[in-house]
């Protein structure tokens, strides 16, 4: 196995080298847990970070994108109905002005449920990533219609 992670090791720093990237963060999982994690370059030139297997980035609406075929899967396997209300699952969640029957799974995951764009989210990951100081960052913070420093703003 040791061959096959130098192997996947030298792979992924000839790609990174390749597409100028200044950090990648890599995590294989397999159904008993990590089987390899480790960071590749840098999470601040400016501040000479190394990224880490801990490393957060952000990576905007792609968590959606894992959490839709997440669900698909689940379904599939009878798990789950993409009809569900979104209620069965996160109780607290209410869009108001409509019924938490009409907000089902396929509905947010088709982007058809309601929830307006977040556009302070940008905000808040300025605001909770660690390390992370540049010139877009102090405009964030400048210019941010709200802040959002908990889990329950952003939620809110």
């Amino acid at each position: 196995m040791q061959n096959d992670l130098s192997a996947l090791e030298k792979a992924l720093a000839k790609r990174i080298e390749e597409m100028k990237l200044p950090g990648v963060s890599v995590c294989i999982r397999g159904p008993e847990g990590v089987i390899y994690e480790k960071g590749f370059g840098k999470r601040s030139i400016e501040q000479d970070l190394d990224v880490t297997p801990e490393t957060v980035f952000g990576i905007a609406s792609m968590s959606k994108s894992f959490t839709a075929l997440s669900c698909c899967i689940l379904a599939a396997e009878g798990k789950m109905s993409l009809e569900d209300p979104v209620t069965k699952y996160f109780p607290d969640l209410h869009l108001k002005g409509v019924p938490d029957e009409l907000v089902t799974i396929r509905q947010l995951g088709l982007h058809r449920a309601g929830i307006p764009p977040m556009e302070p989210l940008e905000w808040s990951i300025a605001m909770n990533t660690p390390g992370r100081k540049s010139k877009a960052e102090e405009q964030l913070r400048k210019e941010s219609p709200n802040e959002m420093n908990t889990i329950g703003q952003i939620v809110d």
